[in-house]
């Protein structure tokens, strides 16, 4: 069974009125944990949708996320923002897709490089752009 299955499971089956201090502080672990994770996926699928929009194959990501009602217009805008900048620094991507980057992380990351205009730039910023 999966971490995200476990968890699932796991608090399904708690009794709020009698869980100890001590469980809760492993709850919070393993949720963040799962959040980070699913942040990891959701990056992959941006990254897919990206990819479809940009041969006219697909909407948006942007678009898709607001159509199925995931968040707001804002938010949308941040995740997606997120992806592009996890994709465009390749250890950060890494990173995000194993659920080691906090969204907070990658988030400093992607206001930090929107002074850079183009992905080289970007790139540049994080250390692997030309010598």
């Amino acid at each position: 069974m999966g971490m995200l299955a476990e968890l699932e499971t796991e608090m399904g089956g708690l009794d709020d009125q009698t869980v100890s201090a001590e469980t809760t502080a492993g709850l919070f672990a393993r949720v963040e944990r799962a959040r980070r994770i699913l942040v990891g996926y959701e990056t992959r699928v941006i990254s897919i949708a990206d990819r479809h929009a940009a041969t006219g194959a697909g909407p948006q990501p942007e678009d898709t996320l607001l159509s199925t009602g995931a968040c707001s217009g804002g938010e949308a805008r941040r995740r997606v923002e997120r992806a592009r900048t996890a994709n465009t620094i390749p250890e950060l991507g890494v990173t995000v897709r194993d659920g080691a980057a906090s969204t907070e992380n990658v988030d400093a990351i992607s206001r930090a490089a929107r002074g850079f205009g183009s992905d080289g730039e970007r790139a540049g910023f994080a250390g692997h752009g030309p010598e």
